[in-house]
């Protein structure tokens, strides 16, 4: 089900540990849905595979075929999701919402993740996407800070499952974020 034109994905897509062998395929997503101020150079992106709190989770079709990642930080009381991507020939068949969900329902953390804070169609496209799968948006902007020397830094913000970030814990997210995921302490 989901590899001819028409046809949707279901909850049995596979959402497993991602292969070494499938890290080119995944950075090759990677590259083709973010823009390049948002995307690790391919030698640091691959690096954090052994980093002991990053998983790239593979998103693989009834029939093996890869078609996407989810790349997660897990923190004491939250999961970050750094990147979620479905390739660009498999999207609007529900990959990307049947691995979401099966994430999940796997995981009893809140998850976390940034969207662009744009105004524009894709942007709100995005947002609405994560809506429909349950997540809310929370009062914390900031500016992403550019993976590479003269990139362009990317005003984001926050959304998340199944519940609003309590105001007192926003600060504390931000921060374990900005350590975490981008070496910088705000």
């Amino acid at each position: 089900m989901g590899d001819k034109k028409g046809e949707r994905y279901s909850m049995d897509v596979d959402l497993g540990v991602l292969e070494p062998s499938d890290f080119p395929e995944v950075y090759d997503i990677m590259e083709e849905s973010f823009p390049a101020s948002e995307v690790r150079p391919y030698e640091k992106a691959r690096e954090l595979i052994d980093h002991p709190d990053y998983n790239i989770l593979a998103v693989k079709s009834p029939k093996g075929k890869l078609g996407g990642f989810l790349a997660v930080w897990n923190f004491p009381t939250f999961n970050f999701a750094e990147y979620f991507a479905i390739s660009k020939k498999l999207r609007g068949k529900g990959l990307g919402s049947a691995a979401l969900k099966r994430f999940l329902k796997r995981n009893k953390k809140p998850l976390v993740l940034e969207v662009e804070a744009f105004n524009t169609t894709t942007a709100k496209r995005r947002v609405r996407f994560y809506e429909r799968l349950g997540f809310v948006r929370n009062d914390i902007t900031y500016i992403e800070p550019p993976t590479e020397e003269g990139e362009t830094p990317i005003p984001l913000t926050i959304m998340s499952y199944p519940h609003p970030i309590p105001q007192e814990k926003r600060q504390e997210v931000k921060a374990l974020i900005f350590k975490q995921v981008y070496g910088m302490s705000i």
